[in-house]
């Protein structure tokens, strides 16, 4: 059977209560000294600015410190399918053209060259900012 929280709790307060206050506290700094340097050797380093991080930091605020790093450039985010990879940003297009449906903004998004569209020759895929309607261009 397994012990719940609060019994792990008196168990550790009955076994701390054999030693002497100063003793504990010593210990305790100790612990939390060897904590702080093992995030420091997995290359965290500590914030010292106002706020948090700004992107692309990844962070994490441990008691009242906020360590931080970049994210490792090895580590490349992909797609998690394929539908979601050959949609784009749309806040970020290169290029624009109007939508031949609705006469909006359409959107740019690479086609992948490796991909059906792409073998066929399709380097471009568009979709329209308001209607979705979706084109190619060639090239």
């Amino acid at each position: 059977m397994q012990m719940n929280r609060e019994a792990y709790i008196k168990q550790i307060l009955m076994f701390l209560g054999a030693y002497p206050h100063d003793v504990l506290k010593e210990a305790l700094q100790r612990f939390t000294k060897a904590k702080r340097e093992r995030r420091l050797a997995e290359g965290l380093e500590i914030w010292t600015k106002d706020g948090t991080p700004p992107p692309p930091y990844e962070w994490a605020k441990v008691g009242s410190l906020i360590y931080y790093r970049l994210p490792d450039p090895s580590e490349k985010v992909t797609k998690t399918s394929k539908e979601e990879a050959h949609h784009p940003d749309r806040t970020t297009a290169q290029r624009e053209l109007k939508c031949p449906k609705c006469g909006d903004r359409a959107f740019r998004s690479p086609v992948c060259p490796n991909c059906a569209k792409g073998k066929a020759g399709i380097r471009n895929q568009y979709i329209c900012g308001e209607c979705n309607f979706v084109f190619y261009t060639e090239g």
